[in-house]
């Protein structure tokens, strides 16, 4: 989860009425809702009329953290917090419902997952708190019970992106980690992408978006393995 507050809306196959972004995003869309994670709650709002969206609820996270960005999947909300990650059922998108964590020393953890894994990295030594930074990598098959079954060291990892088997990691002054997850619970190191500061990126088709200190770095990724770089927009 990102210790910012900025970010967009995540990419959903939970039905209809979807958005795409980044796993620093703080809202998401999803069954026509539009879920917003505040400090300490979910507040769930019914955009089915785009120009009259209507506040449903807003759900408490009632344990000790504080909520910074939010991933759908399916029916599913998975929730990065300062503490940990949740993932709140969403089958009734206007009363989500908490299904399963995985809670862990406090730090800052973007997340993105699919039905079996969910990927998570830590940062510690910030406002967030102490951990080892890295990549986290849960079974999330029971996900009542999020088990962790990988955890691989990596210096100051923020957004992330899953593209079919490849997993691309924000490593800031670092560069952009390629990882093969063809074996899910075991990310093998493919590449890495220097000479920016990356911070969050996006995959959509056969496109990688990037968000570099300088800007944005767009990517041919029809071989995913090997990004192309084919453009860039300054700030």
């Amino acid at each position: 989860m990102s210790c910012s507050k900025d970010g967009g809306a995540a990419d959903s196959n939970s039905g209809t009425g979807s958005g795409k972004g980044g796993s620093l995003a703080r809202f998401t869309i999803a069954n026509n809702r539009l879920f917003v994670v505040e400090d300490y709650s979910i507040n769930v709002y019914d955009i089915t009329s785009p120009r009259a969206p209507v506040f449903k609820k807003s759900v408490y996270i009632n344990v000790s953290t504080q909520l910074e960005t939010v991933f759908p999947y399916n029916n599913n909300l998975f929730v990065g917090g300062t503490d940990g990650m949740f993932i709140y059922d969403i089958t009734n998108p206007d009363n989500p419902v908490l299904k399963g964590s995985a809670l862990h020393l406090r730090s800052c953890d973007p997340v993105v997952a699919n039905d079996s894994v969910s990927y998570v990295t830590l940062r510690g030594g910030t406002r967030c708190g102490t951990a080892n930074p890295g990549l986290y990598v849960y079974d999330v098959k029971n996900i009542m019970q999020p088990s962790q079954k990988k955890y691989l060291q990596m210096p100051t990892p923020y957004g992330l992106s899953l593209h079919d088997t490849t997993l691309y990691v924000c490593l800031a002054d670092s560069g952009l980690q390629v990882l093969n997850v063809k074996q899910a619970y075991n990310p093998v190191g493919i590449k890495r992408i220097t000479g920016e500061t990356f911070t969050d990126v996006i995959s959509y088709n056969n496109i990688l978006i990037a968000w570099v200190k300088t800007g944005i770095a767009v990517y041919n990724i029809a071989q995913p393995q090997n990004p192309v770089i084919l453009g860039f927009v300054a700030n």
